[in-house]
């Protein structure tokens, strides 16, 4: 289901861009534990935001990240981000924002 430019290679050069992501800590955190949880914490907003949500399918929603490249109900060069109006049939509002 993903989009075609989300491939593990692409993840990885991302990933490189950003080198705190998963970095080794010197003070006595555990880098490997705060690894683990940055990369759930990135992946569970990659399905929330870029997800397919389509419950109809045989694949669960959580496994349906990355369908999107930019997210829905966002179009480039869109004054003032998202809608802030919260009504009824738009994608932030209350009847679409939760499922």
């Amino acid at each position: 289901m993903r989009a075609p430019e989300y491939t593990y290679s692409n993840f990885l050069k991302a990933i490189g861009k950003f080198p705190a992501v998963c970095g080794t800590y010197t003070d006595g955190r555990d880098s490997d534990a705060i690894c683990r949880k940055t990369l759930a914490t990135m992946f569970a907003h990659f399905a929330q935001e870029t997800g397919g949500h389509e419950s109809w399918r045989d694949i669960p929603e959580w496994r349906q990240a990355l369908v999107y490249l930019r997210e829905v109900g966002w179009t480039e060069g869109q004054k003032g981000g998202y809608n802030g109006e919260c009504k009824p049939g738009c994608m932030a509002g209350p009847d679409l924002a939760v499922r």
